[in-house]
């Protein structure tokens, strides 16, 4: 992140239920730099522990705060009753028990499942030369293993056939938080894409 900051850009990451992302913005006279930064941040990642204690201890900050906050506990609960025992069902950012549990071998395994090249989307906008990008990404991303250790295919999860109402009382909240929703079509589905517009607007 320094090294981006010290030529006016940013490098960031971000992790979601199915995608991980990292992200850097420079002037496009400095592509191949950029390129370079996301190669060594995706392929040779250090891990050190005390990052790793100082990401457990923000965690678990923000997990308290959010345990007292009106629009978290709808959002917590709503994906709870719609989604169940399914993964989606439970607090992306995990509870205190089980981001205390973590230890480096489980992110380093978990990075040796899961990032790969060949689920990889490079996107690059600006004014480049897509050949020489190209060239430049397959470079910095040389390093990367083809293919997961191993897969899986996550089962989805139950449909409900009713409509159900929860309320989750949070004593003093200086207003009404509402969640309501159902499940979509997958993004495979050839009409997400319109469906997603058409519920945008």
């Amino acid at each position: 992140a320094a090294a981006a900051e010290r030529f006016g850009g940013y490098l960031a990451t971000g992790t979601d239920w199915d995608r991980t992302s990292v992200s850097c913005g420079l002037l496009s006279t400095h592509v191949e730099r950029a390129l370079r930064l996301i190669g060594e941040v995706v392929g040779t990642p250090t891990l050190p522990d005390d990052e790793l204690e100082r990401l457990r201890d923000r965690t678990l900050s923000e997990i308290r705060r959010r345990s007292v906050v009106p629009s978290s506990l709808a959002s917590l609960r709503f994906a709870r009753a719609l989604y169940g025992d399914h993964v989606f069902g439970a607090p992306i950012l995990g509870t205190p028990g089980s981001v205390g549990a973590i230890g480096r071998a489980d992110v380093e395994r978990f990075y040796r499942r899961q990032v790969v090249a060949a689920p990889m989307h490079l996107i690059v906008a600006g004014a480049v030369d897509p050949s020489r990008v190209l060239r430049l990404a397959a470079d910095a991303l040389a390093g990367l293993p083809r293919e997961p250790e191993v897969t899986a295919d996550l089962e989805p999860a139950a449909a409900h056939s009713s409509t159900r109402v929860f309320l989750v009382d949070r004593p003093d909240a200086a207003q009404t938080e509402l969640r309501v929703g159902h499940f979509g079509v997958p993004r495979t589905h050839p009409d997400f894409t319109p469906l997603t517009v058409m519920n945008s607007l």
